[in-house]
């Protein structure tokens, strides 16, 4: 995930985090669904990639409970 330019540069992930925020989401769980679907680039098909996002949601329910 860190390859990516987009989570390198401090300003843009800085303006990652305050639309996260905006929106009431971690920025972790965003890095985790993007991460998800990295994982199945170039598959024809994305088996399974549902219950991966499930599982971080899943996560982000718990730990705002």
């Amino acid at each position: 995930m860190s390859e990516l330019p987009l989570f390198k540069q401090s300003d843009e992930r800085d303006a990652l985090k305050k639309r996260c925020r905006a929106k009431g989401i971690k920025l972790q769980t965003l890095l985790d669904l993007v991460e998800v679907e990295i994982e199945m680039v170039g598959r024809a098909r994305k088996r399974g990639i549902n219950e991966k996002f499930d599982e971080i949601f899943d996560q982000e329910i718990s730990s705002n409970s």
